[in-house]
């Protein structure tokens, strides 16, 4: 800390990380009430912090080591991930601002793989990796791209139907947009490979394969080369360019970890309508205020796309009634009784 002389007398300059510090309670040789140890009984330490939280301090220091040697070690590649929950306190804005100290004092800010990932919906990442592995076949082949389930379920349940959203209004009055309805954008990058959408082509990978070798095609790249030439002509189309055809509808759906027909659906009643073929509250349907350039407009089948719903959970919700089969899930009910 300087003193400045400014027009109107003497002040105190110090730096923002100074400011910092002196509420961390670290003894930077200069006094005041500071900590001499994880052990002392001052406001910020370990041991203080156990009796207000109920985290062990052992635990506290054992994390916060391996968080900070870790980046250490990679350059930054330690990440937070959180969700929604915290907003739920009242004092959420300080909890968001420690862990905005924390992956700066440790250099992950802006690093891949690290830093801080805010999601809502975080129950859907915890158990990605295990169920990744399986759902993916990834002992077998290469991992296939994962679809965001907004792009999916826009579709799959028929809402581009009534997006409202007029993408005209969204730009610079000198500027004009290359398509004014959302779903267009969604077509785009399916078609450029920005975005997995699945199901993919409109006809089944199998016989793709087969009309690839019919055609004389025998090298991945041949077949490869065949798929291509199909797109262009036109021959073979995205599931996304006529997501009401047929033969582009998803037929099976497994859910897990998620109550979708109750909770988790936006749009609760398009996805009765649309997904399930079922009594729904749609009061109107086919009403967006302009219609896409680059998707199919076809009548909607009231009769649902969906052949077989499977849900795996550990008590009836919504979506188990709904269901075909509904599969028992072990969780912390038989884990911790």
């Amino acid at each position: 800390t300087i003193t400045v002389q400014t027009v109107d007398g003497p002040v105190k300059v110090t730096t923002v990380y100074d400011l910092i510090l002196a509420n961390y309670g670290i003894d930077r040789g200069i006094g005041g009430e500071v900590a001499t140890s994880y052990t002392d009984d001052t406001p910020y330490t370990p041991t203080w912090q156990e009796k207000i939280t109920g985290v062990k301090a052992d635990i506290a220091i054992a994390t916060a080591r391996e968080f900070a040697d870790n980046a250490e070690k990679t350059k930054g590649r330690s990440m937070i991930i959180m969700g929604g929950g915290i907003n739920h306190w009242y004092h959420a804005d300080i909890i968001y601002r420690t862990i905005l100290n924390l992956i700066m004092f440790c250099g992950t800010e802006g690093v891949n793989g690290g830093g801080w990932a805010h999601y809502v919906g975080q129950e859907k990442l915890r158990p990605v990796e295990g169920w990744g592995g399986i759902m993916t076949a990834n002992d077998w082949s290469k991992a296939p791209r994962l679809q965001n389930g907004t792009s999916w379920f826009y579709f799959a349940t028929e809402q581009y139907r009534s997006d409202c959203i007029d993408l005209a209004d969204r730009v610079s009055k000198l500027a004009k947009p290359r398509y004014r309805h959302p779903g267009d954008y969604n077509v785009l990058a399916a078609r450029l490979g920005w975005l997995p959408s699945y199901p993919t082509f409109n006809k089944g990978s199998q016989a793709l394969i087969n009309d690839a070798r019919a055609a004389g095609a025998s090298t991945e790249a041949e077949i490869n080369q065949y798929v291509a030439q199909a797109l262009k002509n036109k021959e073979l189309q995205f599931c996304v360019e006529d997501p009401a055809a047929k033969e582009n509808h998803p037929r099976n759906l497994f859910v897990w970890r998620a109550n979708l027909i109750g909770s988790s659906s936006k749009g609760h009643e398009y996805f009765l309508k649309h997904l399930l073929g079922t009594k729904h509250g749609v009061l109107e349907d086919d009403d967006a205020p302009v219609k896409p350039e680059e998707i199919k407009w076809r009548e909607a089948d009231e009769a649902g796309k969906l052949d077989l719903l499977i849900d795996i959970d550990f008590r009836m919700a919504s979506t188990g009634l709904y269901s075909d089969i509904v599969f028992p899930a072990a969780t912390w009910y038989e884990k911790e009784d």
